[in-house]
């Protein structure tokens, strides 16, 4: 069971195999959590571009993707890196405590170390029940259901449901997710720690990308007002000066806040805090315009 759960395509493994084959090709690529992943539409920009965005992806999964195929990037010229509102406190070992069948499926195909592996993150089969699982095996080998593959085939994710689409929803979702990201006790060691680890991973990002006159984006993605009215201004404000910080350190690096940009409205967005098709489309345009004009 275990190797036909494994061998069943999805978007963690066509990532994977899309960046070990076309590596070489990519011009503009796109890092960063489920923001990135289904509010940045590469389909929409002038260069080959590639989002290798994921939900959950913190940081240093960034860092490990960018690592492993740097040298294969022969064709980089833009490196978009989002910025969002609980980024520069999150990291994997944080994605095991929360969500560890997310966490797991990144060591699985991407082949990345965990770093608190338990007995279960050495097998698919532990994320679900044996009657869900059977479920999926017998859905794709037997039913030939091939559908597997969520994202697009340059990675992105649309939002194609009507969710989010009345206030009530969106109400709901900025309340619900920003109890996820608001961190509490910013100050305390823990946190200090994983953010100056967050802000080292960046700075690595930049110093590699300044030697290979590669450009840097950092980019925070809007968010409807239902979820900015619920975060944590020093969280936010601390974000905002991070990043404003390295492009004022890097000339190879400027920062992009759409946090609360009044171009995006309710109309865009799918929940509180990611885009739809539509917002993705509006946000993909204006970046893309950006991209090309900083090209020499």
């Amino acid at each position: 069971m275990e190797f036909l759960l494994h061998n069943i395509p999805n978007d963690y493994s066509y990532k994977k195999h899309y960046l070990d084959t076309h590596s070489s090709k990519v011009e503009t690529l796109i890092l960063g959590s489920s923001h990135a992943f289904t509010g940045i539409n590469p389909e929409l920009f002038s260069s080959n571009t590639f989002n290798a965005g994921k939900e959950l992806q913190t940081l240093d999964i960034d860092s490990k993707i960018f690592h492993r195929y740097k040298t294969k990037f022969r064709n980089l010229r833009t490196i978009v890196l989002t910025i969002s509102y609980p980024s520069l406190w999150g990291s994997i070992e944080r994605i095991q405590l929360r969500s560890p069948d997310i966490a797991k499926k990144f060591h699985h195909y991407y082949e990345f170390e965990l770093p608190n592996k338990h007995i279960a993150d050495y097998f698919l089969v532990t994320s679900f029940n044996s009657r869900k699982n059977l479920k999926k095996i017998f859905s794709y080998y037997l039913k030939n259901n091939k559908n597997t593959i969520k994202c697009t085939s340059l990675g992105w994710m649309p939002k194609l449901t009507k969710k989010g689409t009345n206030n009530q929803d969106l109400t709901l979702s900025g309340k619900t997710q920003t109890k996820w990201h608001n961190i509490p006790n910013l100050h305390a060691e823990g946190n200090q720690k994983c953010f100056q680890k967050n802000k080292l991973i960046i700075e690595d990002i930049l110093i590699w990308a300044k030697a290979h006159h590669v450009n840097i984006i950092l980019i925070t993605l809007p968010a409807h007002q239902s979820y900015r009215e619920h975060t944590n201004p020093e969280q936010f404000e601390i974000t905002v000066q991070t990043a404003n910080d390295f492009a004022s350190e890097y000339e190879n690096c400027m920062y992009l806040n759409f946090f609360s940009d009044q171009h995006f409205n309710t109309e865009d967005f799918f929940d509180a805090g990611h885009l739809n098709p539509k917002g993705a489309e509006k946000l993909s345009r204006i970046l893309n315009n950006v991209i090309e004009s900083n090209q020499p």
